[in-house]
């Protein structure tokens, strides 16, 4: 229920720009399903190989994440960390800020996956301004983890780096997510992924293929 909650946004475009993740440590993506994990509600297509639970488990929190979410139950840690964000002390948060706090705290979060978070909170869990108040903090910190999740699985089939996934990368790493698909189904899948027909997955597509597996719908017109 969580991450479908999560995953049911509508985040609009991308024009928030900071640099590189050359000062972010590489991660290693999980390499086997956690236990328990998030279930496939019904009426969802069924397609021949796919495990769909293998999927769904990785990007449940792991413990790392659940302690640091942890924070979001206590009032006075969710105030310190606002105004260690809040750099300026005006009672608004940039993108920049959060940024910079993620750093301070050793958060080790992909990029990406920040700028996926921020504009799901400011855009559909806000108010629809481009800054994260105190009362969307919580929906922030959740956010952050959750994509961050996301991301790590993305990253670990993206096998070349290149923040873009082709269908040689898909078809393995989703064998290696517990996914033994053919050539044909998992071409099929690559191209239902695909959205913009680019010939690449994208990480935007790449979330919006795991709400559709949770059976929740994603309206995003960003590229990331």
């Amino acid at each position: 229920r969580y991450v479908a909650r999560l995953l049911g946004a509508d985040v609009e475009s991308d024009k928030a720009t900071f640099e590189d993740d050359k000062d972010r440590q590489p991660k290693k993506a999980p390499e086997e399903a956690a236990k328990g994990g998030l279930s496939v509600p019904k009426g969802i297509e069924k397609v021949e190989g796919l495990n769909v639970d293998g999927l769904l488990a990785v990007v449940a929190a792991d413990e790392a994440s659940k302690e640091a979410l942890a924070i979001i139950k206590n009032k006075e840690e969710m105030k310190s960390l606002f105004k260690q964000m809040d750099f300026n002390n005006n009672g608004i948060c940039s993108l920049a800020e959060i940024d910079k706090m993620i750093v301070e705290k050793g958060w080790n979060i992909s990029k990406p996956a920040l700028m996926r978070a921020y504009k799901k909170t400011t855009l559909k869990d806000g108010d629809g301004d481009a800054w994260v108040e105190k009362k969307e903090m919580a929906a922030l910190i959740r956010n952050i983890f959750f994509f961050d999740r996301l991301w790590n699985v993305f990253d670990d089939i993206d096998t070349d780096d290149d923040r873009r996934i082709d269908v040689g990368e898909f078809k393995a790493g989703m064998e290696k997510l517990g996914s033994t698909l053919s050539d044909d189904v998992a071409q099929a899948e690559f191209d239902k992924i695909d959205t913009n027909h680019g010939g690449q997955i994208l990480f935007k597509e790449f979330c919006d293929y795991v709400a559709s597996l949770l059976g929740v719908s994603l309206e995003v017109a960003f590229e990331v």
